[in-house]
């Protein structure tokens, strides 16, 4: 890092940008010397030998043995593994994600977990990482690869002076999806704001109750997924001093920005299939019990939103729909409006968790539930297997997948897809006509359209991928005579016209399926003559507006 000169009134934004990193960076560095120096006078590595550890794991005690207790030169050690193979540092930090799994605090292999996060907090925080402050690191988990946020702190908000960017976003070891959702230009919400706010944010009265509400929810909306989530949903969702959320899915995540009016941001990683939402008050300070009770309330309205996106068939009824300029979150090409759900709820109060369950009838559905697991089976179809990568589950030889679903499904159904959770838990607002959500409503015909062709409809995640649409997946027959299709829609106005990387997305797309998948692109417009003749070499299948139109059956 350059010499700093001058007062530090005269400093620019970048100059107190890096000096917070600086001295983030010195913590960092303390700790992981602390706790290289203790694991090391009492775990040596050929505990961990014994113990069976990962190979990486192996190597990488192997040389803290040789350096002693020298932090700096286990960093150079971290540099030269890591510094240009980023995927071998993930596979590193799997080792350790395993290692925690399979054993108990106060055994060496736990506590090798534990000094392996602080060496990849040290590397995150380093000026290679770093370059000396100016860049965040993050984990990409769409490319499965690290990737890196260019700071430009001349775009943050007067409520997140540049020295203290570093301190809020903390010295974690991996930042999932970060960049998928912030900018160089976000400004991180502080502890003390949190705090300082905590009156506002939603209270639990009962914390165990409400928590096992939310659990509901999400294990219902992964069982019973038909829609998606619009990448960067906008959702007009006032949540203590945050005026609106910010919801893209990448399955099986969910990512949330949750945004106050000063323009400062908190990033929230759920994940349904786990019920888990990384939404966390600063522990140490705060009182009493208001910890797991504001985080109990957050999880069950992120459980709810999700819910209702995923779940509910006429989701118009639920959010009202409007057209905004928005300029939070990374920046994009486009500069046209996005849209804006607003929830047709009035958000005060406890949650009603009794007429919840009684309106959704989950405790009657729960018992259904089918959660994903593995069957025997002598000949599982690759599909299953590619579902099953899809839910990060690995299917060993003489095993099939099972997904989430519902058992015993019927007319009650019908109803309880009309029927939201918001609505239920919150008070419904009578403000504004219901009017139909072009979103919403394509993606509805998108299906119909393929159940009436005798295709069984997947909805899969819609940014998975970087998509402005939703992916589907049909299926029809079995065996020999099995017939898939990979669809990607997109719902334009007619002006715009699909292109021919569109095209090449979807040919990306189809070489992670299994040989035989075939692919469409569906869209309300039409699509350009460069777009006809890629399709054609791909042999990918096109439906503009005009045949799905004339396909689409009757109401």
């Amino acid at each position: 890092m350059a010499a700093l000169k001058g007062s530090f009134r005269d400093w620019t934004a970048t100059d107190r940008l890096q000096l917070g990193w600086f001295k983030l960076y010195q913590e960092t560095a303390q700790v992981f010397s602390d706790w290289l120096k203790d694991f090391q006078t009492r775990r040596p590595a050929s505990d961990l030998k014994e113990k069976g550890a990962a190979g990486a794991v192996i190597e990488f005690f192997d040389m803290v043995d040789a350096a002693g207790t020298d932090g700096r030169v286990v960093l150079d050690h971290v540099h030269d593994k890591f510094g240009s193979i980023p995927g071998e540092l993930a596979a590193f930090v799997n080792d350790g994600v395993l290692l925690a799994q399979e054993s108990k605090p106060g055994d060496p292999v736990h506590e090798a977990r534990a000094i392996m996060a602080e060496s990849v907090n040290m590397y995150n925080m380093c000026p290679l990482s770093t370059d000396c402050g100016r860049q965040l690191p993050w984990f990409d988990f769409v490319k499965r690869d690290f990737a890196k946020v260019q700071l430009t702190p001349s775009e943050f908000s007067e409520a997140c002076p540049p020295i203290e960017y570093w301190e809020r976003v903390g010295r974690n070891s991996i930042r999932f999806g970060w960049g998928l959702m912030m900018s160089g230009g976000d400004a991180p919400i502080s502890k003390e704001f949190l705090v300082q706010h905590r009156d506002e944010l939603p209270l639990a009265e009962d914390s165990d109750a409400v928590e096992a509400s939310a659990n509901a929810l999400f294990e219902e909306a992964v069982a019973n997924k038909r829609g998606t989530i619009p990448k960067r949903a906008h959702v007009e969702l006032a949540i203590g001093p945050f005026t609106h959320i910010e919801l893209t899915e990448f399955d099986p995540n969910v990512l949330v920005v949750f945004r106050t009016a000063d323009g400062q941001s908190l990033y929230v990683v759920c994940e349904p299939a786990e019920k888990s939402c990384s939404f966390e008050m600063p522990g140490e300070m705060t009182t009493g019990s208001d910890e797991d009770k504001i985080e109990a309330a957050v999880k069950l309205l992120l459980a709810a939103t999700i819910r209702d996106f995923w779940v509910v068939e006429h989701r118009e009824a639920v959010f009202e729909e409007r057209m905004r300029s928005i300029r939070s979150g990374p920046r994009t090409n486009s500069e046209e409006p996005r849209i804006v759900y607003i929830p047709r709820v009035r958000y005060v109060g406890r949650p009603d968790i009794e007429r919840c369950e009684a309106e959704l009838d989950q405790r009657e559905r729960r018992s259904h539930y089918v959660r994903p697991h593995l069957r025997k089976s002598d000949n599982p179809s690759p599909f299953q297997v590619q579902l099953a990568d899809r839910y990060g589950i690995f299917v060993p030889v003489g095993y099939t997948f099972v997904k989430p679903h519902e058992r015993g499904k019927g007319k009650r159904d019908v109803i309880y897809r009309s029927r939201s959770a918001l609505q239920s838990l919150y008070t419904a607002s009578v403000s504004g006509a219901t009017a139909p959500s072009r979103w919403f409503q394509f993606e509805r015909d998108v299906h119909k359209l393929m159940e009436s062709l005798g295709f069984a409809v997947e909805h899969i995640a819609s940014a998975r991928r970087g998509d402005n649409g939703v992916d589907v997946f049909a299926t029809k027959g079995s065996g020999l005579d099995e017939i898939q299709w990979v669809i990607q829609c997109k719902c334009w106005k007619p002006s715009r016209k699909v292109h021919p990387n569109t095209v090449r997305e979807l040919v990306g797309v189809l070489s992670e399926y299994p040989q035989g998948v075939r692919g469409m692109i569906v869209t309300t417009s039409s699509f350009s003559s460069g777009a006809i003749t890629a399709a054609a070499e791909a042999n990918i299948k096109l439906m503009d507006g005009a045949e799905f139109l004339s396909r689409l059956p009757a109401p």
